[in-house]
């Protein structure tokens, strides 16, 4: 109770970047949360994993690509998507101010259904900022991948893919070359001092 008195003390502006920060952090402790309920129900996990390959896909070779040609049915694409959310989002909207108004105000269901928008909301931030929870698209499922791949990649695409992995392993190679002369030179010089 005391830290309440102290914080409603602080000047207003100080008050609402704590709210904020506070707000912003369970926001972030709920996903966390809710990404490792999912993870246990194999189900969910998969189809939480579709939607990260996805927008991942979506954005790696239609956005982030030079010209109009992928460029533009890659955004239209989002934005169909996030209408699509935004309907479902005003849907549960509606249907949560309908059970307020028939059985009352109730702060359980405010909190479920708030939280069931805020998720919603998130999640549609992500159709324009991915990420991939798991870091690399090595550690998602192979048939997942390929399965997205297979769904969205045309062969221009898929072209400019395996272009990207050929250049990463002429450099890995090239490095791991490199470093083989430099532990061959290494060798050779210790074996020359080692005879004298």
């Amino acid at each position: 109770m005391e830290i309440i008195n102290e914080v409603l003390k602080l000047p207003s502006i100080i008050q609402g970047i704590l709210g904020s920060a506070i707000f912003a952090f369970g926001l972030w402790f709920l996903k966390y949360i809710f990404i490792k309920i999912t993870n246990s129900i194999s189900k969910i996990r998969v189809q939480r994993e579709h939607n990260e390959l996805t927008k991942f896909y979506i954005h790696e070779y239609f956005v982030n690509t030079k010209g109009l040609f992928y460029f533009t049915p890659g955004y239209l694409l989002i934005i169909y998507k996030v209408l699509n959310g935004l309907i479902g989002g005003i849907i549960i909207v509606i249907f949560w101010v309908l059970i307020s108004r028939t059985i009352g105000s109730n702060p359980f269901i405010d909190v479920f259904f708030g939280g069931i928008i805020i998720y919603k909301m998130t999640d549609l931030k992500g159709w324009f900022y991915p990420k991939l929870s798991k870091g690399k698209i090595e550690n998602y499922d192979k048939e997942i991948v390929n399965i997205i791949r297979e769904d969205l990649l045309d062969e221009r695409s898929k072209k400019i893919e395996i272009s990207q992995q050929i250049k990463n392993a002429e450099s890995t190679i090239d490095n791991l070359s490199n470093q083989v002369s430099d532990l061959r030179t290494k060798l050779e010089g210790k074996n020359s001092t080692g005879d004298k």
